[in-house]
């Protein structure tokens, strides 16, 4: 029995390298065949199964396109990539110099003036053209708030966030 743990983790270890290998090759790939250069860095973390995809170049306004649009598609063409090679339904997050770190800032921001308005005046408020992961972020926000409740309503391109006063 320990030594198929022993043997379990070394192939886990090896597939992991595997599979981060594969990501930064595909994403090397990907980037040569729009003419885009730059350097491609791949970072796992094993406790929440997320390869991140650090991108480095001087076109990164092409990368992320409006809204981060071009980025969230090249995010999941390697996130298929990596499912139809290895049948590993990864988590893959591609970030091009520190957008995500200040489109989350922006993104935080919004959502704390909006509470602000909520709190003062019990009206809900609605934020709109939010990605799934960006509605992520501020429910986690407000997931203990005392005073302000998130809610996401609709659907497909019609899904926004809706923070109301919490009763």
């Amino acid at each position: 029995m320990v030594i198929k743990k022993a043997v379990k983790k070394k192939v886990m270890k090896a597939s992991v390298r595997t599979v981060s290998e594969l990501i930064r090759s595909e994403a090397e790939r990907i980037l040569e065949l729009v003419g885009i250069q730059g350097s491609v860095e791949v970072t796992q973390d094993m406790e929440n199964e997320l390869y991140t995809v650090q991108v480095d170049t001087d076109q990164a306004a092409i990368l992320i396109g409006h809204r981060g649009e071009t980025l969230a598609s090249f995010q999941t063409v390697l996130r298929q990539v990596v499912y139809q090679q290895t049948s590993l339904a990864a988590r893959v997050v591609v970030n091009v110099g520190d957008w995500r770190d200040k489109r989350e800032e922006v993104v935080r921001s919004l959502a704390s003036s909006a509470a602000g308005k909520v709190r003062a005046t019990s009206i809900p408020q609605h934020l709109y053209d939010l990605s799934p992961s960006e509605r992520r972020v501020v429910h986690m926000m407000f997931s203990e708030d005392p005073g302000v409740v998130s809610e996401s309503e609709g659907e497909g391109r019609e899904r926004h966030l809706v923070l109301k006063p919490r009763l």
